[in-house]
């Protein structure tokens, strides 16, 4: 897995990389949100670790100008701001993590690890692949232990977000703009119609992954294999 990581204090950020590496990680750093922009638009990485607070662009910006490009690797954002505003700023702006500083390397090893669950399958790159699911964007379909179904248009960006942040807990404000924009008059009970019609999907496919309601905070996928 290739990692971008950007991240402004110097002696911080050679820690990381040197802890990520010695795990086996490709690790590219930069300390400055206008470098970081320029690598982010021109060199393909698998994740993206970014200080919020930066010189030049800040994170939440970096991270706005990312989806707004079509850049969809997972972005973690690193940040010593952790009230639950934060937070909800964080993810709204497109991010698919957020961890609180001083934090302790073995957490985000576990964070990167959950990641590098998601990373996929050899013959498509473009399949999304986690517990006994895997889902191609290109074709909306999705697959599991009873066969194979083709996805209408928004269960497919549904079933896409979630796999894309499997195990991350997704709030309800991050599904509405992600899916219908933030413009769009939808109500809640539209989108528990379609929690609903995706839980239906994943039951009809017999499959173990489960969307799991996260109190005040949204949905989450989780997968028990049954022994």
């Amino acid at each position: 897995m290739k990692i971008l990581l950007v991240e402004d204090n110097v002696s911080l950020c050679r820690n990381i990389a040197s802890v990520l590496q010695n795990e086996g990680y490709t690790v590219v750093t930069c300390s400055n949100g206008n470098v970081a922009e320029f690598q982010m638009l021109n060199n393909s990485s698998d994740l993206i670790l970014l200080d919020r607070m930066l010189p030049g662009k800040d994170g939440i910006t970096l991270t706005r100008e990312a989806r707004a490009a079509g850049i969809t690797v997972p972005i973690l954002l690193l940040t010593a701001l952790d009230t639950l505003g934060d937070k909800v700023t964080g993810l709204d702006a497109g991010a698919d993590d957020y961890i609180v500083k001083p934090f302790a390397m073995e957490e985000l090893l576990a964070r990167l690890r959950i990641w590098s669950r998601r990373t996929v399958s050899l013959e498509d790159p473009g399949e999304l692949c986690f517990g006994d699911l895997s889902y191609r964007p290109s074709v909306r379909q999705l697959s599991g232990p009873a066969g194979k179904e083709v996805l209408p248009k928004r269960l497919a960006q549904l079933i896409e977000l979630l796999l894309r942040n499997a195990e991350v807990p997704i709030t309800r404000n991050v599904i509405f703009n992600r899916i219908w924009g933030p413009d769009a008059e939808v109500t809640d009970a539209v989108i528990d119609t379609y929690i609903h019609l995706t839980r239906q999907r994943l039951a009809h496919l017999q499959s173990a992954v489960k969307i799991q309601n996260s109190r005040g905070t949204g949905y989450q996928l989780s997968y028990e294999r049954e022994l």
